[in-house]
C-alpha cells in the first residue's frame, strides 16, 4: 500500500469516526429533549383531544374516530368521563359504559399510554431475544 493510500484511509477512517460521534450527540440531544418537553407533550396531547372531543357532536368523523377509541380502549373522554361534562355535553356516548353498563373510570389518554408503554417494551424485548 502506497503512502497516499495509506494517509486517504487515515483521514476517511477520521471522518468516520467523527461522523459516529456526531450522530451520538445528536441522538443524546434529542432524547435530552423529548424528556424535557414530556410534560408539555402532555399538556398539547390534553388539550388536542378536550379539542377534538368538544367538537365531535358536530363533526361526523371526530365522533366515529373519538367512538373507535374510547371502544377500542376501554376509556371515557380524555382524562375521565368528566371532561364531557367540562364541555356541556350532558349525555355520554353508549362507547362510554361497559358490557355490563358502567361507565369506564379511566379517560383513553391514560389508556393510550399505557398500550404505548406496553408496546414499546414488547419492541425491546424482542430486540434482545
Amino acid at each position: 500500500m502506497s503512502r497516499r493510500q495509506t494517509v486517504t484511509t487515515y483521514h476517511l477512517s477520521q471522518v468516520y469516526c467523527y461522523s459516529v460521534i456526531l450522530l451520538l450527540l445528536l441522538q443524546f440531544g434529542v432524547a435530552l429533549f423529548l424528556f424535557i418537553s414530556k410534560e408539555n407533550l402532555t399538556d398539547v396531547l390534553h388539550y388536542e383531544c378536550m379539542a377534538l372531543l368538544k367538537t365531535s357532536p358536530s363533526t361526523p368523523l371526530h365522533l366515529q374516530f373519538f367512538s373507535l377509541l374510547q371502544q377500542d380502549l376501554s376509556c371515557c373522554g380524555c382524562v375521565a368521563p368528566g371532561d364531557y361534562a367540562k364541555l356541556l355535553i350532558t349525555t355520554l356516548p353508549t362507547t362510554c359504559y361497559d358490557s355490563g353498563g358502567e361507565v369506564w373510570s379511566k379517560g383513553c389518554l391514560s389508556n393510550f399510554y399505557q398500550v404505548r408503554m406496553s408496546l414499546s417494551k414488547k419492541k425491546v424485548f424482542r430486540a434482545h431475544l
